[in-house]
């Protein structure tokens, strides 16, 4: 695009005549320049110096125009990046994007470009390789530079990645088709192992139709209350008085009957449904605590299960705290289950959210306890209740060994953590737990999962076995006297 300033020059003499008038155009060659240099700039990732995002829709856009024009689309994205940018920090972060731009640029050479679209996700349009076979040699290549080690201040750092792959026009004609197409292959790969190459086919979009009609009919579900919840009780060691329950979702489809959260969840997640639910569950189960403590079951306790989601919303306190607000819950009665893959490095935010939740008197309980231990004294910030470690420390062809889970016992003993194993599913497992000092277990061998319609029938039948407990101690200590 050619800038030009018109200059309107009148001249004056002191009577006011006017003299003459001169019109002329200039070329104004800086301002030329610097338009150029703008515009190029818009379209250059700062960091690498690669093509940006808004470069990569614009030449996609363009090339979609050609329909008689073969050419593929690959996503590329680092796994675990976020673990090398906390354990050496954001500037080394930042030399190893720097570092693959480079190495895929050159590995891509004159058949297509590269472009940085944003963190650690990388795109590349491949030209000039018209066969499937021709673009599987392109990526091959890579795929070597990707896996090459890469030194960083001194330390060897071996790359992980996901790379999906759609091609033009075989796979569509769309532009927003093959972005998808490209990014379900993608992801793909990184579900079955992560560190490989895949390309977009109709079983991936057979799954991914799949996905999409489970999100709508999830949604439909969702307006027409089709989801309700079981319980799974725990034997509590220390309290055998107190009857803890966890809440479990499920989806009493109209085709299919009852269907577990572990069926539906993911897809819940991705939609953000799992918010709505999260608040369902929470205000259901806070609505059948108070119905069995009012009539007259004052040890009851339940545990819900918190989506990380939440983390990620600037409302959650308000909303959950509003409904804690409303309920008046028994302190101690209620008990947040969360992940145990928190962001550490956002661990003050957290404390702040978790600490609010626990003003109202709730526990807060974590999943599948893992945490390492140098990452003890961060996690300790957040002043956790509970945490939950699955027995599978003790299965005999298990990966874990039985001392493992002794350390486990011992460092969350001394932080004074109250201990939950989950999965007690036989009598070996449960005398192998009930020897290390742990509060409370639960598994099918233990409890099964009840329905809510069976939840007072089995209270009544716990206590029952409870007192006759009791009875017995007492007789057997009278005998002995």
């Amino acid at each position: 695009m050619n800038i030009y300033v018109i200059s309107l020059i009148v001249v004056y003499v002191s009577s006011g005549a006017i003299l003459g008038m001169f019109l002329y155009a200039e070329l104004t060659k800086k301002r030329l320049r610097q338009s150029k240099q703008e515009a190029a700039a818009a379209y250059v990732d700062a960091l690498t110096g690669l093509s940006n995002r808004f470069k990569f829709n614009k030449v996609l856009a363009e090339m979609i125009k050609h329909p008689n024009e073969k050419f593929s689309l690959c996503f590329l994205d680092l796994d675990d990046f976020k673990h090398i940018n906390d354990n050496m920090g954001h500037d080394a972060g930042d030399e190893l994007l720097i570092e693959l731009g480079k190495r895929l640029k050159e590995s891509l050479g004159d058949h297509g470009e590269v472009f940085r679209l944003g963190g650690d996700e990388y795109a590349l349009i491949i030209v000039g390789a018209d066969t499937k076979l021709e673009v599987e040699t392109i990526i091959k290549r890579v795929q070597r530079s990707v896996v090459r080690p890469i030194l960083i201040r001194g330390n060897t750092v071996n790359l992980e990645y996901s790379l999906g792959i759609a091609r033009f026009p075989e796979d569509t004609k769309s532009a927003v088709e093959l972005v998808n197409f490209a990014d379900t292959a993608m992801y793909h790969v990184k579900e079955s192992g992560k560190s490989d190459y895949y390309f977009h086919n109709d079983a991936l979009k057979a799954k991914a139709d799949n996905k999409k009609r489970m999100e709508n009919e999830l949604k439909a579900a969702y307006l027409n209350k089709e989801f309700g919840m079981d319980y799974q009780p725990r034997l509590d060691l220390v309290e055998p008085n107190k009857i803890w329950l966890e809440v479990f979702l499920f989806w009493d489809h109209p085709m299919i009957g009852k269907l577990r959260a572990e069926y539906f969840l993911k897809y819940a997640e991705t939609t953000g449904l799992i918010i709505s639910l999260d608040e369902y569950i929470l205000k259901e189960s806070i609505k059948r605590l108070r119905e069995l403590r009012n009539k007259g079951y004052d040890n009851i306790c339940m545990a819900i299960n918190i989506s990380p989601r939440h983390f990620q919303r600037k409302d959650f306190i308000d909303n959950i705290c509003n409904i804690l607000e409303e309920s008046k819950i028994v302190e101690g009665s209620l008990m947040f289950q969360i992940t145990d893959t928190l962001d550490l490095a956002k661990i003050e935010a957290y404390k702040v959210m978790l600490d609010k939740i626990k003003s109202y008197g709730v526990k807060i309980s974590v999943n599948n306890f893992t945490i390492k231990h140098e990452e003890m004294d961060l996690f300790n910030r957040l002043q956790i209740d509970e945490v939950k470690i699955s027995s599978e420390f003790l299965v005999s062809n298990s990966i874990f060994k039985e001392n493992v889970l002794k350390d486990l016992v011992v460092l969350c003993n001394d932080l004074d953590y109250e201990i939950l194993i989950t999965r007690v599913s036989d009598e070996e497992t449960l005398k192998k737990v009930a020897k290390y000092p742990i509060n409370r277990v639960q598994g099918t061998f233990i409890y099964p999962v009840i329905e809510d319609d069976k939840i007072e029938e089995f209270i009544n039948e716990y206590y029952k076995k409870q007192s006759k407990k009791r009875v017995s101690r007492k007789t057997t200590k009278k005998t002995t006297n």
